[in-house]
């Protein structure tokens, strides 16, 4: 009888991972589709929606009830403090409160102007983004939205190595008010639809193009989602057709490079990103023609899918903190997202954080000894320390801890880990006294 052994690639991170993510349908009282949400405290929000129709809760997204306020599709919600707060909706018109959301005015730029992005940077700085006759441009107010410029991206671009017959917005992502990126997709001089990324670094003065550079097989693709994680990082979602979903900024934000990412099964259609910290995002998407979300903890490399239960495609998301969230989609739906087993990256401080290690012992027939290594915490007691391992499908697996070694500042758990199949992916949670304390992903291989 042959003995067959499987090693394990373990790769870890200060992160999140998606332990038993619950999901609970909640009530909206309309069948329109929800484009945008926007929670101005822990009790108050809006979500946006096609028809001109506002939601609003009290509760903190328990109830909600709604109105109609305008006479075209409302796409993006945003607030600068709990009373001043604005909408983009289609036909190039901006509403605008004052009173907290109770009454909203109209303003109207230009009718063929299309809106692809809103984000509030500061006390009263906002930036909306999007396309009109004139090309793409982005709309920069000083003072809350009273007073507007316009700021052409085409004729202030930098860079780019071949021309671009035209360019088309669709996201927007400001780290302050003067750092900003922009994305979408470009016609170039050949006549192909590239992926379109550009960056500034003084509130749109001057833009210089960053565009990742793909296959030139590749056709008609383009950046779906864009965000700032941090001074020196962004991610933008570009679904290839060689199975790429994220590419990551180059330090200096001046590339963006595919990440390596273990192939999702199935055939895949992202649309959006939400990332909570530098590590970790949730991914809308489709898998297999049905709606779907996927997670990250390690910025893309691999993915978990979390089965949340709508028969329609989400849209958007607020995350409430790192472990509570409200995503909304179309057809009038709202999900509450329950994600509290895991570890929030940005609860140590830098330098001191948990950090692991790791060394593997193949085992006869199926076992796998896995040696966990965890520095910068203080533990007394071993019986504080327990592993929880799930699959991709998000199913809790079965993990024997046979031996644990606590020393200064450290300890080891070493584990036995029974029934993996080679080839997927696997994710576990180190946690202490019941609590998520560092957690990492591990792909099986014979």
């Amino acid at each position: 009888m042959s003995t067959r052994y499987i090693s394990l690639l373990l790769f870890t991170f200060i992160a999140h991972v998606t332990a038993l993510c619950q999901f609970a349908t909640v009530e909206s009282g309309v069948n329109t589709d929800l484009t945008d949400i926007c929670m101005i405290n822990q009790s108050r929000g809006f979500i946006t929606s096609n028809e001109g129709i506002l939601l609003r809760t009290m509760d903190g997204g328990t109830s909600w009830s709604h109105d109609t306020i305008a006479g075209f599709d409302l796409m993006h919600v945003a607030f600068f403090d709990q009373v001043n707060g604005l909408i983009t909706g289609a036909n190039g018109s901006l509403l605008i409160t004052r009173d907290g959301g109770i009454s909203w005015s109209e303003r109207t730029f230009r009718p063929n102007d299309r809106f692809a992005g809103l984000q509030i940077t500061g006390i009263n700085r906002a930036y909306v983004a999007g396309n009109g006759v004139d090309g793409p441009f982005i709309l920069k107010s000083c003072d809350s939205g009273n007073t507007w410029e316009r700021i052409v991206v085409g004729g202030r671009l930098r860079g780019n190595e071949i021309p671009y017959l035209r360019i088309f917005i669709q996201c927007i992502s400001f780290l302050d008010d003067s750092s900003g990126l922009l994305g979408g997709y470009a016609i170039n001089a050949h006549f192909d639809r590239v992926p379109f990324i550009c960056r500034t670094r003084n509130s749109g003065s001057t833009l210089t193009d960053v565009t990742p550079r793909v296959r030139s097989c590749f056709s008609s693709l383009s950046v779906h989602s864009l965000h700032y994680l941090g001074p020196h990082d962004a991610l933008a979602l570009i679904p290839t057709p060689d199975g790429n979903v994220l590419f990551s900024s180059g330090y200096w934000l001046d590339r963006f490079d595919p990440v390596p990412v273990s192939r999702i099964p199935g055939k895949i259609s992202a649309s959006g990103m939400v990332p909570v910290d530098r590590l970790t995002s949730y991914i809308i998407c489709n898998v297999d023609d049905r709606p779907q979300l996927l997670k990250t903890i390690d910025q893309g490399e691999s993915f978990i899918l979390l089965h949340p239960p709508s028969g329609y495609p989400l849209t958007e998301a607020w995350m409430m903190d790192p472990h509570h969230g409200i995503w909304v989609g179309t057809h009038g739906t709202i999900l509450r997202m329950t994600d509290v087993n895991h570890a929030a990256s940005l609860s140590h401080p830098p330098g001191n954080s948990p950090q692991t290690a790791s060394a593997l012992t193949p085992a006869g027939g199926k076992e796998v000894m896995a040696n966990i290594f965890v520095y910068n915490v203080q533990v007394t007691d071993e019986d504080q320390i327990s592993v929880s391992l799930f699959d991709q499908n998000n199913k809790l697996l079965s993990v024997t801890k046979s031996r644990t070694r606590i020393s200064e500042y450290e300890f080891m758990v070493r584990l036995k880990l029974e029934g993996l199949n080679p080839g997927n992916l696997y994710y576990y949670v180190v946690l202490l006294n019941e609590q998520p304390l560092v957690d990492g992903s591990l792909i099986a291989s014979l």
